[in-house]
């Protein structure tokens, strides 16, 4: 694992959220260059001393000398790394702050429409557990009881998905 001290002599921090080489450590990681591979999921990735490190928990690493069990991207977009976007939490809190999953398909988080019963069933996702926020005629109740119940639930990772 990398040290603070260690992370400081080889990158800088700069204002955009990208971290620029600081040494050269080899041919192809030059000193003034900006760091970072993306991955297929949008991250971006450094390798240093036989281990991968998400760029986003290095920056956060870099200024508060934490490594939590997570680290959220407050706006919810991976490519930006600014340390006034990110946030120490856990894996709950994280997965709070998330988009509509692929196949939501009423785009509202805790609605589903039930086709045998013709309503709109709203629910909440809590540690795990499903609470049922009811049967709706009407598809604005229902998403409107199901945000509602985020927002108070989920407080400042709560995330208005339209």
């Amino acid at each position: 694992m990398i040290t603070f001290e260690k992370a400081h002599e080889l990158f800088e921090y700069l204002p955009d959220g990208t971290l620029r080489r600081k040494v050269t450590t080899s041919n192809r990681s030059k000193a003034g260059t900006i760091v970072g591979y993306e991955r297929y999921d949008g991250y971006s990735v450094v390798y240093y001393n036989k281990f991968w490190y998400r760029i986003h928990r290095l920056v956060y690493f870099m200024h508060t000398g934490e490594w939590p069990e997570e680290v959220d991207h407050i706006d919810g977009n991976p490519k930006n790394n600014r340390i006034e976007n990110l946030r120490a939490c856990t894996h709950k809190q994280n997965l709070r702050n998330t988009g509509n999953f692929s196949h939501n398909t009423s785009g509202v988080k805790g609605v589903t429409w039930q086709e045998d019963r013709k309503k709109w069933y709203a629910y909440i996702t809590i540690d795990g557990k499903m609470k049922s926020l009811g049967r709706h005629d009407d598809f604005e109740t229902a998403a409107k009881l199901a945000t509602e119940a985020r927002k108070e639930a989920y407080g400042a990772f709560f995330k208005e998905v339209e």
